[in-house]
């Protein structure tokens, strides 16, 4: 079985070690190659070679197929030895702040669409992972708005406190095209991705 998976590196060290590392141990001849997805278009999954993504801002398509592997708001994450977490929305604007950029167009704080990022000072730092920002942020009174859910994985060594303002809850999407739908190895391995993060994620 050969896969090819679209995503950022927080699903991809969240899930996928143990993930691996269970099927490893079982003997099951697996290959898996994982390629970032950045802000995904519809082209992604219409490539054959693009077997699944896993995203908070799924394309919109009607030859997509999608389940929701995480339910999670997006949070404030900061060193608590250093500050304490913005309370308003002037000082969450005023904040430095460290943003996860893609790409010269897309980076992570597009997943809240109604935020008008036009008020906020410009980020002091762009790193092009989420694993680059706990370090970034560690030991300084920078802060980073990411999903709740990286506490389970790449900040985990930071904390975290809600927004100062109204968000809605995000979905962490697992996608693929309708022509996989009924492919046993992919309906296998997609159920295993399913499981594995809710071993890891008490709902």
């Amino acid at each position: 079985m050969d896969f090819t998976v679209a995503c950022n590196d927080f699903p991809m060290q969240l899930i996928f070690p143990k993930l691996l590392n269970e099927l490893y141990e079982k003997d099951i001849d697996l290959r898996v190659r994982f390629i970032p997805a950045g802000i995904p278009s519809v082209s992604i999954l219409r490539a054959s070679r693009y077997r699944m993504l896993i995203t908070p801002t799924p394309p919109d398509d009607p030859d997509l197929e999608k389940v929701s592997l995480i339910q999670s708001k997006m949070e404030i994450f900061y060193d608590p030895e250093v500050r304490k977490p913005p309370t308003t929305w002037r000082q969450f604007t005023e904040s430095s702040y460290v943003e996860v950029r893609f790409s010269d167009t897309e980076k992570s704080i597009m997943a809240l669409p109604s935020l008008d990022t036009s008020q906020m000072r410009p980020a002091v730092i762009s790193v092009p992972n989420f694993g680059s920002l706990a370090p970034m942020i560690t030991g300084t009174d920078r802060i980073t708005t990411q999903l709740a859910a990286m506490k389970y994985g790449l900040l985990s060594e930071l904390e975290s406190a809600p927004l100062p303002f109204k968000t809605d809850m995000l979905n962490l999407y697992l996608m693929w095209h309708s022509r996989e739908s009924d492919d046993p190895a992919h309906e296998w391995f997609r159920q295993k991705i399913v499981e594995t993060v809710n071993s890891i994620i008490k709902k």
